[in-house]
């Protein structure tokens, strides 16, 4: 069976642009990229929506998001052209100097299987309860002197999220969807996945110490520390399914369905049709909690059979 990364070893890609240097570089490479274009994308989009609304207005209706929802929509679009140039663009370009084709080092292969997008789903959805008993016990973990500014931080963000999911529209539900859900999904599976992950297997040789680094960085990157170890077990479990299905497709439709599965939940909260509250925070149920993660590693061993069994056939 061939390793993934036979490829590097071709000379016309292992002198190919950015794979002529240490890979220290190339991450300063990518995490350059990345916050230079955030920088652009972001600047471009305020000062475009600033002239508009008023750079005043958009400030501080992303500080008090309830008291301001007039602007939620505005902000909306600046997180949304943010996230496609600094994370998507920033990924598909130093893609671009790993391989000739940037598709190709992201894995965004045609030939997708609906067998792993099947086990990417019910991952997804097996590994809810885990996800939510370790966000309870995050959530008691204190951080010393950072502790108070931290969990003002995570009650900000959590009134901009409100404000953002709070729709009353079928209109507002569906660009939810492809904010919170399509684009999220591209945008982080690109970057993380098909690029952090990638250049880190190729330095480590070590799947697993790859996708737990990248996971840790996938959490890191929100910015909500009181949420940081769930937020850290997905990117675990997206991962290993990037690691075993190959292809990034797979990735894409599981975030999505994962983004977009809670963004619905929330529209018909908001809007009276479930009395479930998904920011409601409740102790745990450990026999949930145990089947979860024992459902969770066995996908998991499942994927990477399916795999094996694949690659034999091929």
């Amino acid at each position: 069976m061939k390793s993934e990364l036979d490829w590097i070893h071709r000379p016309e890609i292992k002198n190919y642009r950015l794979n002529n240097y240490p890979m220290f570089a190339q991450l300063l490479v990518l995490f350059g990229t990345v916050l230079l274009a955030l920088a652009v994308f972001q600047g471009v989009a305020l000062f475009a929506f600033g002239s508009k609304y008023g750079l005043n207005n958009l400030t501080n209706a992303a500080e008090n998001p309830l008291q301001n929802l007039a602007y939620i929509n505005a902000l909306k679009w600046v997180q949304l052209l943010a996230s496609i140039g600094g994370f998507g663009l920033s990924a598909i370009l130093v893609a671009g100097l790993k391989r000739p084709n940037p598709f190709d080092y992201l894995q965004a292969k045609k030939n997708i299987n609906l067998e792993m997008i099947f086990y990417g789903v019910v991952l997804m959805t097996i590994c809810t309860p885990l996800i939510s008993t370790t966000y309870y016990y995050n959530q008691m973990i204190h951080f010393g002197s950072l502790d108070a500014v931290l969990r003002k931080m995570e009650l900000q963000d959590a009134d901009l999220t409100k404000a953002f999911l709070n729709v009353h529209t079928w209109k507002g539900l569906l660009f939810n969807v492809f904010i919170i859900g399509l684009v999220a999904a591209v945008v982080e599976e690109f970057l993380f996945r098909g690029v952090l992950q990638n250049m880190l297997n190729e330095s480590f040789k070590n799947m697993h110490v790859s996708i737990f680094i990248t996971a840790a960085l996938f959490s890191a990157i929100h910015m909500q520390f009181l949420g940081f170890v769930p937020r850290m077990l997905m990117g675990v479990a997206l991962g290993y399914m990037y690691a075993y299905s190959g292809n990034i497709y797979t990735n894409i439709i599981a975030h999505f369905f994962n983004n977009a599965s809670q963004v619905v939940m929330a529209y018909f909260f908001y809007n009276n049709m479930t009395t479930m509250d998904m920011d409601k925070v409740e102790a745990p149920n450990w026999l949930t909690t145990i089947a979860s993660a024992v459902m969770m590693i066995g996908i998991i061993f499942w994927m990477k059979k399916r795999s094996e069994q694949m690659a034999v056939k091929n």
